[in-house]
């Protein structure tokens, strides 16, 4: 739906679209940019080769046929993240940031069309609290000078604290459209998955005589994280937390062999590793789930059956190292099942799913893999 709101796909005949009471039909990207439309998406859609300012005004670059002004693009961007009360290296190569921090470049980028109508397409999942409220406050004053907003998201706190009104999709259909005085929580989760749902407290505690899987002791890496303790057993789950910049993927990183950290040491099943490299990881049956799909979990242009084999490529080849594609697909069909991945179409692009459903797919490459539960 978000893509054809951005001219990106055409929808099919029958139904309408109109812009201030006026039907209009959106052949592009810059169609819908022209008439007032920006959306900042899920995946982000930025260039991380890229500054941060051309970032901001890619699409209405400032300057003649021939040459970019380059003040002009600065100073541009430089209103758009004062608007969001953000500091941020203009000059600064956008990979070169955290996932926190490109997202508020993507919703500066919005900001700088001075649009009509913005999208903002789950536009908290890599937020802090504290970056949440600064974006509310953000939607808050766009509201009031009259801006329109499309906030799309799952996590239902944010939705009842920043809509005035709900619609509801199920299974790309159409549910109902209200207001916010008329829905509690359970009802609009009610009306989300179609029956009742109850939840059952969550034991926090692992069964009794778990062993100890993983310990970490004194783990260090400098200019990211220091003396860090945590321990994990078997059947538990154990949360990491904290502030933008605290560590926290590099964290991760270190666990998973892609940087090795500089001290302390790392324990499975009792036994000191040491994990140099995502290989070892692996070897060792670790999995990792990281925060960028697309940029980390994904080969994009691949398809979904490709995705979900990459880590097991050698039970799949025949003997002359030719992988089999009738037992890829067999193997991709299985875990898009387990996982509900629509549509199940294994030959498709995973580049084309939505993001929830490109998650499953990052799931299932590791579910489908050596990586197991100890």
């Amino acid at each position: 739906m978000i893509k054809i709101l951005a001219g990106v796909l055409g929808p099919d005949p029958g139904g309408r679209f109109e812009i201030a009471g006026n039907p209009v039909e959106l052949n592009s990207a810059m169609d819908a940019i022209r008439r007032g439309i920006s959306v900042n998406y899920q995946d982000l859609s930025l260039f991380p080769n890229l500054s941060v300012a051309e970032n901001i005004v890619i699409g209405h670059v400032a300057g003649g046929k021939y040459r970019v002004n380059w003040s002009e693009v600065r100073q541009t961007a430089k209103q758009a993240l004062e608007r969001l009360g953000v500091e941020l290296d203009l000059q600064s190569p956008l990979e070169s940031l955290s996932i926190a921090k490109q997202r508020l470049v993507s919703i500066a980028r919005a900001i700088s069309f001075q649009a009509k109508l913005i999208v903002l397409d789950e536009p908290t999942s890599s937020l802090s609290a504290g970056e949440v409220e600064l974006l509310f406050r953000i939607i808050r004053e766009l509201r009031s000078s009259g801006v329109s907003i499309l906030f799309v998201s799952h996590k239902l706190d944010e939705l009842f604290a920043i809509s005035d009104r709900f619609t509801v999709l199920r299974d790309g259909k159409f549910i109902g459209r209200y207001d916010k005085a008329e829905l509690d929580e359970a009802k609009l989760i009610s009306l989300m998955v179609g029956r009742t749902v109850e939840y059952e407290r969550h034991n926090a505690r692992p069964p009794a005589g778990s062993p100890m899987v993983l310990e970490v002791k004194d783990l260090s890496k400098k200019g990211h994280f220091h003396n860090i303790a945590l321990s994990v057993c078997a059947g538990e789950i154990v949360g990491i937390t904290g502030l933008v910049g605290a560590g926290r993927t590099e964290l991760a990183h270190a666990l998973f062999g892609l940087q090795e950290a500089d001290s302390g040491e790392i324990r499975l099943n009792g036994r000191r590793v040491k994990l140099r490299s995502t290989q070892d990881a692996l070897r060792h049956g670790i999995a990792y789930v990281p925060e960028s799909r697309q940029l980390q979990g994904l080969v994009l242009p691949q398809t979904i059956a490709r995705n979900i084999s990459l880590a097991v490529l050698p039970k799949l080849t025949n003997r002359v190292r030719l992988i089999r594609p009738r037992k890829e697909r067999e193997l991709a069909e299985q875990y898009m099942s387990k996982l509900d991945v629509r549509p199940k179409a294994p030959d498709m692009p995973v580049s084309q799913l939505s993001g929830g459903n490109q998650q499953k797919v990052v799931i299932a490459k590791w579910l489908a893999s050596p990586a197991r539960d100890y």
